[in-house]
């Protein structure tokens, strides 16, 4: 068992090349109920430590946020910080970041993760392929509407 802060990081295994990772949170300040980050990973014995150490780094620097509690605008913000900038080039980044932030987040980004439904989805493609530009003169082209479907 690993403990860092306010993280406390315990490693079990499941089977052959199989291992849980729990992570503990602290309680929930609501109910005052014990909460836990749970992951399972695929690796060998000597890999899953270093996992360990990435998911107990991961959990402090994210905080914990119940996936039930996380809306889409939090999703899509770890998304745009933990996987899209290292993985693009930096012009896309921008590009993801402008659609992220001027477009999805305003429009889809209080719905919680669990709500979300193809529907808000299809009305939203649909509203911004009528009304979507910013200066208000009229809707995006086709090829710019699957680019905020594809970052969805």
């Amino acid at each position: 068992m690993q403990k860092n802060n306010s993280v406390t990081v315990s490693i079990d295994e499941r089977g052959e090349y199989r291992w849980g990772i729990r992570g503990y949170t602290g309680r929930d300040p609501g109910t005052r109920k014990k909460q836990y980050l749970i992951e399972t990973v695929h690796v060998g014995r000597w890999d899953v430590q270093k996992r360990a150490r990435q998911f107990q780094t991961k959990v402090e620097k994210d905080g914990f946020v119940k996936p039930a509690r996380m809306t889409l605008g939090q999703y899509v913000h770890r998304w745009l910080e933990n996987s899209a900038e290292p993985e693009v080039r930096p012009r896309t980044f921008a590009r993801y970041m402008e659609i992220v932030v001027g477009r999805l987040i305003p429009n889809l980004g209080n719905l919680k993760l669990k709500e979300l439904q193809a529907t808000y989805i299809e009305e939203y493609l649909a509203k911004v392929k009528v009304q979507g530009r910013i200066d208000g003169r009229g809707g995006l082209s086709a090829q710019t509407v699957q680019h905020h479907y594809r970052v969805l």
